[in-house]
């Protein structure tokens, strides 16, 4: 038989204590007799009941007094107290109740009374404690959901401001890189600065790729999203994660059957789980277990309600799970910061976690860090499934730089215009510099001049390079253009992804890539195809 629930039954008369036990214990309740007051109260401390049953006229102690007691004893205030007695005057109720108790049963009592009674109370009880759980569970649901709220919303402001630094920096490396760039192939090798201008060079790239990290956390990269089983990413990435783990490092991987596939950037993938598996080896300086998987999930309505941004639906995860030192709740809290690390002065960027979650949400997708001191970390990230069908990647022509066609330049930046138009310069282009939209829709309107492609930055005060774009286009029907920023959020693009058709280069520019990209676009035919 189920136990409805434990009683500590009180009365000084022996007979009176029997029959109430055995009422109450054939109809399922546990019973804990005594006969005396202090008796019970010892026996209530030890062990809190549901419900006590109470005579008033006792020796020593009395019913009204040890109900005193318990109220005043802070674990014992709500257990239900049902005065049972002999007294049957008003004045002693009133003081019953007055004393703590619930409800007051007179003698002789019939059984039927006692159980329904008890029965009432110990149900409304029962009900009144689940609801109070439910309403905390509740209240912690909710109070999850804030500090979510509140970590997205503070990631969201710390992106717009790193986006914003890292466009104005592109813009400034635009300058550097190429003109370290021209100057090394304009001197000889043996010449005296040489070594010095290859190391400005160089720090030119590695500032580059900081810019790039900022802009991956604040989802503002180009992507080029296609179709991808991430089975075949995780096989390819670790055929090259031996040179990164180490020998102390056992590498092993559970991927799906069957896996579903995803729309995201490839490149951009690996790079996630490249960072991930960096940090993991971080965690595991003295070795241990490095685990990569995959699997199709989906996430349910409830999931949906504990996560901030979190849609339901089908998912794949990828997931990396190390053995390592692990990280406390204030080190989780921050893990995705940028510039926030751990280790100690240069050893680390503290921009790796923060790529990965930046890439994750620009490819629509959520990641989640589950961690344990001593015990490992495990990051898992969620990228929405598609009903695409994955196909294998071909090798892109062989594209030759340079030309003598006629370039359109809109840059509102002195020092980028003239770099971009430099670096067309040198590769025999001609080029018409304008310093504003309005200056190249006049440049347009004189229908004397030819121009074979429009190059404009996506960013311009008074009009987008998209909507110069549109009124050429109305103008020169069919013109290519190609857009350049240093940020990537402009109406040009949807959340950081290419329209399709649109061409784009990322800001830094360098000789190499702006000459690539151009005789790609100028080499595209009217419908999209190579001619």
């Amino acid at each position: 038989m189920t136990v409805k629930g434990s009683i500590l039954a009180v009365d000084d008369t022996h007979a009176s204590l029997k029959l109430l036990a055995d009422i109450l214990t054939q109809a399922g309740y546990q019973v804990r007799p005594a006969d005396s007051g202090a008796l019970a109260l010892a026996s209530a401390v030890a062990r809190p009941p549901d419900l006590i049953l109470l005579d008033i006229n006792m020796p020593g102690m009395g019913g009204f007094e040890l109900c005193r007691k318990l109220r005043d004893h802070e674990a014992l205030r709500d257990v239900l107290v049902l005065f049972i007695s002999a007294l049957s005057e008003m004045q002693d109720k009133l003081a019953a109740f007055d004393a703590g108790g619930q409800d007051y049963i007179t003698k002789p009592f019939q059984a039927e009374e006692v159980l329904a009674r008890v029965g009432t109370h110990v149900r409304v009880r029962r009900l009144q404690h689940e609801l109070e759980r439910r309403v905390e569970e509740r209240t912690a649901e909710l109070r999850r959901t804030q500090e979510q709220l509140h970590h997205a919303q503070k990631l969201e402001a710390v992106g717009r401001l790193a986006g914003g630094i890292a466009h104005d920096f592109n813009n400034i490396l635009s300058v550097v890189l190429t003109y370290s760039d021209i100057v090394l192939g304009d001197v000889p090798h043996d010449w005296p600065l040489r070594p010095e201008l290859e190391e400005i060079q160089r720090a030119g790239a590695r500032a580059a790729e900081l810019t790039r990290h900022l802009l991956a956390f604040s989802r503002q990269q180009v992507l080029t999203p296609k179709v991808l089983d991430l089975n075949e990413v995780v096989r390819a990435c670790c055929r090259m994660l031996g040179r990164v783990l180490g020998e102390d490092i056992e590498l092993q991987t559970v991927l799906a059957p069957e896996l579903g596939t995803v729309l995201a950037d490839p490149g951009q993938v690996e790079q996630v789980l490249m960072n991930l598996v960096v940090n993991a080896r971080d965690a595991m300086p003295t070795g241990g277990m490095l685990t990569v998987g995959t699997a199709n999930a989906h996430l349910d309505d409830s999931y949906a309600a504990e996560h901030v941004g979190v849609a339901a639906g089908d998912y794949v995860m990828l997931s990396v799970n190390d053995t390592g030192s692990g990280m406390d709740k204030a080190t989780q809290s921050r893990a995705f910061e940028p510039f926030f690390t751990t280790k100690e002065r240069g050893k680390g960027t503290g921009l790796g976690l923060s790529t990965v979650f930046g890439i994750v949400n620009q490819s629509g997708g959520h990641i989640w860090l589950y961690s344990e001191p001593g015990v490992g970390t495990t990051f898992k990230i969620y990228l929405p499934r598609t009903r695409g069908q994955h196909r294998p990647e071909s090798l892109p022509p062989q594209i030759a730089l340079g030309g003598t066609e006629t370039i359109l330049l809109a840059e509102d930046d002195d020092q980028v215009r003239t770099v971009a138009e430099g670096i067309l310069r040198r590769a025999g282009y001609r080029v018409i510099a304008t310093t504003s939209p309005a200056a190249a829709l006049a440049v347009c309107a004189d229908q004397a001049v030819s121009f074979d492609l429009l190059l404009t930055d996506v960013v311009m005060p008074k009009m987008s390079g998209r909507e110069l774009a549109e009124r050429i286009g109305i103008e020169r029907p069919g013109i290519r253009v190609l857009f350049m920023s240093g940020y990537t959020d402009d109406a040009v693009l949807r959340h950081g992804v290419l329209e399709a058709g649109v061409a784009f280069i990322q800001k830094p520019l360098t000789p190499a890539a702006l000459g690539r990209k151009v005789r790609e676009v100028l080499d595209l035919g009217r419908d999209g195809e190579r001619p």
